[in-house]
């Protein structure tokens, strides 16, 4: 009995032992990524907030008192202060190392925060329990061992994680509770079960964090079923809240590697892994993400980079050691600057997002949409203000991911590439919270992994500050290799002061402009009878000659009128925007255009020449086109119909749909989707020569599956 006992307590012993060692483990890694990773100002700046420090710990330059955060809440500087101390007191090397004045002056800083009887606030929510925090955290864990000791150890370091490093007490009836402010807020919990080694906020932090991967069912928000990642209603976030969410997981995957005491589930893992390669994977190319998903961070200059992948997937790679050959693949994608380092080749649809990607080797295009189910776009605290237009079918195009980085403040915000509509700003109203979306359910796409179609019935009215304007259009877009064909049909609209456009493409100018192979002059004009337009290794192609407008030099634009929290100066870049006219209250117009990407000016002319597309419907009902080389066929349904491919073969759908059609298999495989999202079956009667028939029956996908594709192989061949 005696030896059972003694097995138990050193059993005890030795569990408390690891569990002590984990919690010294946990701390070194933290205070080792904080001291190396973390950004600091020059030793001049550092030694003059010393000098002006008053003696009660503050700053007289800071109105603590302040509580505007457009721009920047003012009392942070105090942290950013702080924080930039601390790194001085603790790096290695640095002059003010372990400097006992400096130490003294740092915790003069935390005591006048804590002890303020009027606690400075932002208006913003997240200055308050986020941002704060952030810095306090690194502060605490890289001075810990300096405050180690009664009574520093109370007055600093507990202290401060008990009243700050906390959940907000709001956090289960708010949005601060869910997805990625969740998981910021996690880390306070962690940052405090750390410093004061105690396993129960610890576990808590990591527990929250846990719950944020889990897939969501349908309507609901956080990370889906296709790897999408929508917030804020619905909307398309993988850049912003997603990019968030990924860098703090992953690190606190990273952090906790190999510890017994807290960690996460090989599942959990498994979501993120699935996020990051599944999901945000194909939504970048170089060193860009597509604007369309970084919600209203677009109006942010500097912001849509991939650097912060850099950090992530090596990381990652230890995490995951069975993924480490495509992060690996991702990894030297971002870091090619030319774009030409492929990570997936292919074509998905993100069926919860109403988005859909392409890539090729050297490609990426997006194509945006935005549905009753979703939420198109959105304007907060004062940013995003002008981007009511961008989530109604808009195309990115890029082949390096330097063509429309920074380019926002100096965009023409009535000409998104891809969208047609009014050409009239319609601003979201200053300091509300906006989102837009549109009446109909009929959007969506159709994906085989290799080719891809997109479908929408556009229907809006957007009248955010008693400017009416309206628009109504069937979309298609047919995703083949290096091409994209763009179908318009049954545009219309009341709008009356400005005229109808459908954008090709605004992005920085770069070379010579080509139209019908003549080089343009730098200048913005209409053009008429064109057959193509070649810029930037890219090809337009019209079906028939056609009139188009153009700018090809310089344009100016503002950040703060996008932005209220950006500079307010001009920005002045050399455009490349291309456009159709419809005419003011167009009625039944449409489009046809063929973007080529990595073709030569030879290859556009040649293809212009020689198109191997053709349009085998433009109407409201439907819209198909056959590429004639590579047999594919894609067809949107905005009604029960049918279509004849070639006098052998055609189809009759029973609902909408979208079809892409494989004939260049035998027998033909058949990929359908349902946009509208509410259909349980599918019918496709295929006849063969005017006589034999069969019939492809889909039971369609269900609840967070809805609008997905599914693929049936006939039976007779042709």
């Amino acid at each position: 009995m005696k030896r059972i006992l003694l097995m138990l307590l050193v059993g005890l012993m030795s569990n408390s032992l690891a569990k002590a060692d984990d919690f010294d483990v946990l701390y070194q890694r933290l205070f080792e990524e904080y001291i190396t990773n973390t950004p600091m100002n020059s030793l001049t700046a550092i030694q003059s907030y010393m000098d002006t420090q008053q003696a009660d710990g503050s700053w007289s330059t800071i109105d603590y008192d302040s509580h505007t955060f457009v721009g920047g809440w003012e009392p942070l500087v105090h942290w950013d202060n702080l924080l930039n101390m601390a790194m001085a007191f603790k790096k290695p090397g640095q002059i003010l190392y372990g400097s006992t004045v400096l130490k003294n002056q740092i915790k003069r800083g935390l005591l006048f925060w804590y002890n303020r009887k009027k606690q400075p606030f932002s208006d913003n929510w997240f200055d308050n329990d986020i941002a704060i925090q952030s810095r306090l955290s690194k502060i605490l864990i890289l001075v810990k061992n300096d405050f180690s000791t009664a009574p520093d150890w109370t007055d600093v370091l507990e202290f401060g994680c008990k009243k700050y490093l906390i959940l907000p007490d709001n956090y289960a009836t708010t949005n601060k509770g869910k997805l990625t402010n969740a998981v910021w807020l996690a880390r306070n919990l962690v940052h405090n079960g750390i410093i004061r080694k105690d396993i129960v906020p610890l576990q808590q932090g990591i527990d929250n964090m846990s719950m944020q991967l889990a897939v969501k069912s349908v309507n609901t928000e956080g990370v889906q079923r296709d790897n999408s990642y929508l917030v804020h209603g619905l909307q398309l976030y993988n850049s912003g809240y997603g990019n968030e969410l990924i860098k703090e997981i992953s690190y606190y995957m990273y952090l906790t590697r190999g510890v017994s005491l807290v960690g996460f589930s090989v599942a959990q893992v498994a979501t993120l892994s699935n996020l990051l390669l599944k999901g945000d994977q194909w939504m970048i190319q170089g060193g860009s993400y597509d604007f369309s998903v970084t919600g209203r961070n677009i109006s942010r200059k500097n912001n849509g980079s991939t650097g912060y992948l850099k950090m992530v997937l090596p990381r990652m790679q230890l995490v995951d050691t069975a993924g480490s050959i495509q992060y690996q693949k991702l990894l030297d994608h971002i870091s090619d600057e030319t774009g030409a380092t492929p990570s997936v080749l292919g074509n998905k649809y993100f069926f919860r997002a109403d988005f859909m990607t392409h890539r090729a080797p050297n490609l990426y295009i997006g194509v945006k949409m935005t549905s009753k189910r979703t939420r198109g776009t959105e304007a907060m605290n004062s940013e995003n203000l002008l981007a009511n237009w961008l989530p109604f079918g808009a195309t990115t195009i890029m082949r390096t991911g330097k063509e429309y980085f920074n380019i926002f403040g100096a965009w023409d915000w009535t000409k998104i590439p891809g969208v047609t509509n009014p050409s009239v700003l319609v601003p979201f109203p200053e300091g509300k919270t906006t989102n837009n979306t549109q009446k109909t359910t009929f959007v969506g796409g159709v994906s085989d992994g290799i080719y891809g179609v997109t479908g929408m019935d556009l229907s809006v009215v957007i009248d955010p500050t008693g400017i009416i304007a309206d628009i109504t259009a069937q979309k298609a877009n047919f995703l083949f290799n290096n091409e994209m064909i763009c179908l318009g049909a049954g545009i219309s609209s009341s709008y009356s002061k400005a005229p109808t456009t459908t954008t090709l493409n605004q992005s920085y100018l770069k070379g010579d402009v080509l139209v019908n192979e003549n080089a343009v002059p730098k200048q913005e004009s209409t053009y008429n009878d064109v057959k193509s337009i070649y810029h930037d290794n890219t090809g337009y192609v019209f079906r028939a000659n056609t009139t188009v407008k153009m700018k090809t030099n310089s344009q100016s634009g503002n950040w703060y009128d996008i932005n209220r929290g950006q500079a307010n100066s001009k920005e002045k870049v050399d455009i490349f925007k291309l456009w159709l006219d419809h005419g003011k209250e167009p009625t039944d117009s449409s489009y046809e255009y063929v973007v080529l990407p990595n073709f030569t000016s030879k290859e556009t002319t040649d293809y212009a020449d020689n198109m191997p597309i053709e349009t085998l419907s433009n109407t409201s009902s439907l819209q198909a086109v056959t590429h004639k080389k590579l047999h594919q066929t894609g067809a949107v349904f905005y009604e029960a119909g049918t279509i004849k491919i070639d006098p052998t073969l055609s189809l009759t759908v029973d609902k909408p749909c979208i079809l892409l059609i494989n004939c260049n298999v035998n027998p033909i495989k058949v990929t359908a989707s349902d946009p509208n999202q509410s259909e349980t079956t599918l019918n496709v009667y295929i006849t063969y020569n005017g006589q034999q028939k069969e019939t492809l029956t889909y039971p369609l996908p269900y609840s967070n599956a809805k609008g997905a594709s599914m693929a049936r192989t006939a039976t007779i061949k042709r």
